[in-house]
């Protein structure tokens, strides 16, 4: 039973960084969105 707890654990904390990689691609990739539109202006 333990070992389940440990794997859930550690299945919370690559989930908790899968999202945080995620977050961070959308917010590159915005940020890409932007300066193109600056540089066509």
């Amino acid at each position: 039973m333990g070992q389940l707890i440990e794997v859930f654990k550690k299945m919370k904390t690559l989930k908790i960084i899968y999202y945080v990689f995620l977050g961070a691609i959308a917010v590159i990739a915005v940020l890409l969105n932007f300066d193109k539109r600056r540089q066509v202006v």
